[in-house]
């Protein structure tokens, strides 16, 4: 899968593929608009890829790509939205806050939240997953996520 082989391709290379992941993730919008029922897990695991590939394109310094990104995250629908996608959606208000408005003190009360949500609401089974998506803690995530 994609997600397991993105840290090792070129920035170039994602740029080919990305195209191809946002039209999915319009088209899966489009069809759960009208009524069809999506599996949840591919419009996740699609999610994944914009949230990563966002992080590597402010290391590459790539302003249109991220712009673009964060408009794709913020036009989903609520009705395709669940709980993930609401945690990748807030991730990348924090990334916005942080490297776009550079505002780390907001981006880390904003981050804090967003853990102290997980613990409180995801089963404990399920923290590793978000543990992982945020990098263990701000610091880290931070610098994950910086250029």
């Amino acid at each position: 899968m994609l997600l397991d082989i993105m840290d090792n391709l070129r920035y170039e290379d994602l740029q080919t593929i990305l195209p191809f992941v946002r039209k999915t993730i319009m088209q899966q919008q489009a069809c759960q608009q009208a009524g069809f029922k999506m599996e949840i897990v591919r419009q996740q695991a699609l999610l994944t890829v914009i949230y990563r590939y966002t992080l590597r394109a402010f290391h590459e310094k790539a302003n249109d790509d991220t712009k673009r990104d964060f408009d794709l995250v913020d036009s989903l629908e609520p009705a395709i939205s669940d709980w993930y996608t609401n945690v990748i959606r807030k991730l990348m208000t924090v990334i916005k806050t942080l490297i776009v408005v550079g505002n780390e003190y907001e981006a880390r009360v904003a981050y804090n939240n967003i853990l102290a949500a997980v613990y409180a609401i995801q089963p404990q089974s399920a923290w590793n997953n978000y543990e992982k998506l945020m990098h263990n803690n701000f610091n880290d995530f931070k610098t994950y996520a910086m250029p």
